[in-house]
């Protein structure tokens, strides 16, 4: 198993020359918040072709073999592929990261031959992501020893103003609260779905948790892709709503109520569920045969599967 938080560790080693064209910032986007539509200014883009990574491989538009779509700012595939070289260790740990045009951008504006980081700080080297405006999410997934699966999602931002740690030098960001990494940068939320831990929800957050509320944000915002349940708590018999970003629910399945610690083939479904066409969000009702407490509740295929996704908490008053 492995939650380590990844800082999109790129050595894109762009060696070409290429002349200025009509390039790039985003204008409109596909239902999962990826660009499909770019504005046209003076930089050199991905699609222009020429632009290398350090093993001089080409980048281009789209996912290339390790998982990175540089044009879509995001990178989905296998946590040993991050690094750009194939294998290594944690290959059964999944891996989505997903970061804005400031912290590294899609074109070359600054003509070094590089994408640019930081390009609205520093237009003449922008080579530092520690710029207003930059963020970064890490999703991992995988699997137990013991077959359970677990998630880990975290937000991380560059704060205005940058980093204040001095009263008192804890690790902790003085302006925002946020849990500082790699010197600069600032955790401002994170939640795991973990029974071996066990862990479920949010383990750590600021407030507000939004990217917005960091700096101006013109450009959609990937949600947490952690699925939620609301409300958390209520009576038997009350409705209540999981919603999973992914998509992973499936027509037929069943929503468990479980007492942690105990068999969830052995807890009781949720009644009158459905399941909305994008499998995206589940209905119910609390099972009216449950008492007072805490209880998880795990969404699977049938009463004895895996569950879908990280189990979710809900107090039964």
């Amino acid at each position: 198993m492995k939650k380590t938080i990844l800082g999109l560790l790129i050595s894109v080693m762009l060696v070409m020359s290429a002349s200025l064209v009509m390039a790039a910032k985003p204008t409109s986007f596909d239902s999962n918040g990826v660009e499909k539509g770019w504005e046209k200014t003076e930089c050199t883009r991905i699609q222009d072709g020429g632009l290398l990574d350090s093993a001089g491989n080409h980048i281009s538009v789209g996912y290339d073999e390790f998982g990175y779509n540089y044009q879509a700012h995001m990178f989905n595939g296998r946590y040993c592929d991050y690094d750009r070289v194939i294998d290594g260790d944690y290959c059964d740990v999944n891996l989505i990261m997903k970061w804005s045009d400031t912290w590294l951008a899609n074109t070359d504006c600054n003509n070094d031959s590089k994408l640019d980081r930081g390009y609205s700080c520093d237009s003449e080297n922008a080579s530092s992501s520690a710029c207003e405006g930059a963020w970064l999410t890490n999703h991992q997934s995988g699997t137990n020893p013991d077959g359970t699966k677990w998630t880990y999602f975290v937000k991380i931002v560059y704060p205005s103003g940058g980093v204040v740690d001095v009263n008192p030098v804890d690790g902790i960001d003085d302006n925002t609260g946020g849990l500082i990494i790699w010197g600069s940068y600032v955790r401002i939320q994170q939640i795991s779905n973990d029974p071996s831990v066990p862990e479920h929800g949010n383990v750590f957050s600021v407030t507000p948790a939004g990217f917005g509320y960091y700096f101006e944000v013109d450009a959609p915002i990937p949600q947490p892709t952690e699925p939620t349940i609301e409300p958390t708590s209520g009576y038997v018999g009350d409705a209540f709503t999981l919603v999973d970003p992914q998509g992973r629910m499936q027509q037929g399945d069943l929503a468990v109520f479980y007492i942690e610690a105990t068999d969830p083939a052995a807890g009781s479904p949720a009644t009158d569920v459905t399941i909305s066409a994008d499998n995206t969000t589940l209905t119910g009702k609390v099972p009216g045969d449950l008492g007072r407490g805490s209880y998880f509740v795990s969404v699977r295929p049938t009463q004895t599967a895996d569950s879908r996704f990280g189990d979710l908490q809900f107090q039964v008053q």
